[in-house]
């Protein structure tokens, strides 16, 4: 489908569909920055596109407790997925791999191997959204369902070299219930299927509700919240722990951030109010 060329598309979304424009928002600010973090030009480009009031959202991040630093937890974030995917592709070239909330999300234009083949799965309005600016390619394709909407295991149809997932900011959206049977249907259809996603704990879903509303996001409550991945281990010898840490522990301090920014990131990390948990299906 050919891309939109419209400078002004509208947000038509609400609730938890609404928190994609977080991240954008995020990569967008960050390539101002004379050496970014991340780099992705891509979400400039789809920013300036949007008929948004982001100065809404850049008030209430900016005025949270990391300031204008904000963007650094969506770029760590960002940062260790494709790291991630890309170690992946090292030993499966040609995996297949699913973008379980996409959203606005650039990952596949990072990444992108020339042979691998890839899956944005959203909600409906979501991906009619991506449509308009994304256009799809021959290897980058959407699926227009809920990630509970297990039909989409049959869009992807078989996979050839490895599956991998990635859930940026979205499975704490849903019931623990729900996570367990998503985790359970993948395992039992993909053995070997490897999936990296950011946990929360109840100080951090307490913490991104207060953001979201802050955001003006009312109808978008984050709802799963763990103590760690040895809980998820527990509910059956079908899910592999392959690695677990605080969200900042593995992230290079930018000297650009301010001290009070470090000690938050720090203190995050000892309390383990946010991680990253890499699984494998058996």
């Amino acid at each position: 489908m050919p891309a939109d060329d419209s400078k002004n598309v509208k947000i038509p979304l609400k609730g938890v569909q609404e928190t994609l424009l977080l991240p954008l928002w995020a990569r967008a600010r960050e390539n101002e920055k004379p050496k970014p973090y991340l780099l992705d030009l891509k979400a400039s480009e789809i920013m300036h596109r949007l008929d948004y009031d982001f100065g809404r959202l850049e008030k209430a991040l900016t005025q949270g407790a990391f300031g204008k630093d904000h963007t650094a937890i969506f770029l760590i974030r960002n940062k260790y997925f494709d790291d991630a995917i890309k170690k992946f592709l090292v030993g499966h070239p040609g995996a297949t791999v699913v973008n379980i909330g996409a959203g606005l999300d650039t990952t596949f234009h990072r990444v992108d191997n020339g042979s691998l083949r890839w899956y944005d799965l959203d909600f409906p309005d979501v991906i009619d959204l991506r449509r308009k600016i994304l256009p799809e390619t021959n290897r980058s394709k959407c699926i227009a369902k809920s990630v509970l909407d297990f039909s989409w295991f049959d869009d992807i149809g078989p996979v050839q070299d490895g599956l991998f997932l990635l859930a940026g900011g979205s499975l704490f959206y849903l019931k623990e219930q729900d996570v367990k049977r998503l985790f359970s249907a993948l395992a039992a259809r993909y053995s070997g299927a490897e999936l990296i996603f950011d946990s929360i704990n109840l100080m951090g879903k307490w913490g991104t509700n207060r953001a979201n509303k802050g955001a003006g996001m009312v109808d978008a409550p984050a709802k799963w919240a763990i103590r760690g991945a040895k809980q998820i281990a527990r509910w059956g010898n079908h899910i592999e722990v392959v690695a677990e840490w605080p969200f900042f522990s593995r992230a290079v301090r930018d000297p650009s951030w301010k001290k009070r920014t470090i000690m938050l990131m720090n203190m995050s990390d000892w309390l383990k109010i946010a991680s990253i948990i890499h699984l494998r299906f058996e």
